[in-house]
């Protein structure tokens, strides 16, 4: 057991931890002074006071009084004798240097003699450690708050962070679900959300108040997009793929003219049919407007119930 753990040991009360500091003999004469004749009247009092009383204890006679009864010398009574000569010598020889005695100054220029006296009162310490120990029960208070605070504040640091967690992930969903929506639009309305997005963007930039866009707002902007306006312009739309004046679009046009080829030919083997009904539509009506009155002709074409 080293030196560290046998102390430990052997106090098993609240202690101060010895602190040696060396301080060189020039400081002492040149910075350390004799206590004021206020605190030196103190301490004789308090070495005085060790001489008669002696740690309080009944058993042992005041120094200087003679023992009456010729009894046996016990290992008590020459212990008691020794610490008695102990006491006296160390009071003597401390109230003889106590004048020429030099103590740190640790008092500023503008503090008293009453500052130094303050460490030799007895009343004065006792009401230190009381203010002393109610601030250090005001702090630990304090401190207990503040742990609790701080306790309280990231457990909501966590909720926010699951929070923002659960957020990115459904902002990334909601965005993974806007890619594959728009990979089934139009062009044109591709064009037109790309548009929808520019001016939004530039509404933010130059902090602009927003207006909600009307109907004919959006068919104008889809029109803008497209090259279709109102008025005859020099650069219009037409079916033909090879116009330089909107290359972006001739892909969609060769797919239209395609499409509507596509129903041309195939509406083209029933074009006989639709004549040769239109006809005998034709007869039908002409033979009814003969033969029957306009009551009957309006009973066969449903309308009168």
């Amino acid at each position: 057991m080293d030196q560290r753990q046998e102390s430990t040991a052997e106090h098993t009360f609240a202690h101060l931890s010895p602190r040696v500091r060396h301080i060189s003999q020039s400081t002492i004469r040149k910075k350390w002074k004799p206590l004021p004749q206020s605190s030196q009247d103190r301490v004789r009092a308090i070495l005085l006071s060790l001489k008669t009383k002696r740690a309080a204890s009944g058993r042992i006679p005041p120094i200087g009084t003679k023992r009456t009864a010729k009894t046996k010398r016990t290992k008590n009574d020459v212990m008691d004798e020794d610490y008695e000569r102990a006491v006296e010598e160390v009071t003597n020889k401390l109230l003889s240097r106590l004048p020429r005695m030099p103590f740190p100054n640790n008092a500023t220029p503008s503090s008293t003699a009453s500052v130094v006296d303050e460490h030799f009162s007895f009343e004065t310490t006792l009401n230190r450690t009381s203010s002393l120990q109610s601030t250090l029960t005001m702090n630990q208070r304090s401190n207990r708050l503040l742990r609790n605070q701080i306790r309280r504040e990231q457990r909501a640091l966590k909720d926010d962070k699951a929070e923002l967690s659960r957020l990115e992930a459904a902002l990334n969903s909601s965005f993974s679900l806007r890619q594959k929506q728009e990979r089934g639009l139009h062009p044109l309305a591709r064009l037109a959300d790309e548009g929808e997005e520019e001016e939004h963007e530039d509404e933010d930039e130059n902090q602009r108040p927003h207006k909600n866009p009307t109907e004919k707002d959006s068919i104008d902007r889809i029109n803008d997009i497209a090259g279709i306006f109102a008025q005859p312009q020099t650069s219009t739309i037409s079916l033909d793929p090879d116009q330089q004046s909107h290359p972006e679009l001739a892909p969609l046009l060769t797919q239209l003219r395609n499409h509507l080829q596509s129903m041309d030919n195939n509406t083209a083997s029933i074009r006989p049919v639709l004549h040769a009904m239109s006809e005998a539509q034709t007869a039908l009506d002409l033979f009814a407007a003969a033969r029957f009155d306009e009551q009957t002709r309006r009973r066969l074409h449903g309308l009168d119930t």
